[in-house]
């Protein structure tokens, strides 16, 4: 009779251990599950983000010619016109523009009195000039734009 109740007391914890090991292989297996969906979710984040980012793209590269004639239209400006008030709206509406497209990711990339780089600026034309501006941006003839660490537009430049 004690024979038995060993036996079966062994059985039993044989069954708790069983037990025990398979809660434990369920909890490892859930764990596992929750930290896959929490880098699944920061993962979708970030890709509709970039997706967004990179959307914008396209609107902005349509935008700068617009932006673009806004500038020369200023830049032809008589000093006597710069102060009639029809004049000084415009260049509100240039400053909305470009402040719209910085909202919007866009980033002007610094060109003039800068080193020659290539993958920066397109040289339309070689100046003569002094020594020490050889290789470097002596004018800009269209402003270059970068959204986030991607090159959209290069800068047009006039280099020394």
């Amino acid at each position: 009779n004690m024979q038995k109740k060993d036996k079966v007391k062994r059985k039993k914890e044989k069954e708790v251990e069983m037990w025990k090991a398979k809660a434990e292989e369920y909890l490892l297996g859930w764990k596992r599950a929750k930290a896959d969906f929490a880098n699944y979710k920061k993962q979708e984040a970030e890709r509709r983000g970039e997706v967004v980012k990179f959307a914008n793209q396209d609107l902005i590269l349509a935008l700068l010619p617009v932006l673009d004639n806004f500038e020369s239209a200023y830049k032809e400006l008589s000093d006597d016109k710069q102060d009639d008030s029809w004049a000084k709206g415009i260049g509100y509406i240039k400053d909305q523009l470009e402040g719209v497209l910085h909202e919007m990711g866009a980033e002007e990339i610094l060109a003039e009195g800068a080193v020659f780089d290539p993958e920066l600026h397109e040289a339309v034309e070689k100046m003569k000039g002094k020594k020490k501006e050889s290789h470097k941006v002596i004018e800009v003839i269209r402003k270059g734009y970068k959204l986030g660490d991607k090159i959209i537009r290069v800068a047009r430049v006039k280099v020394g």
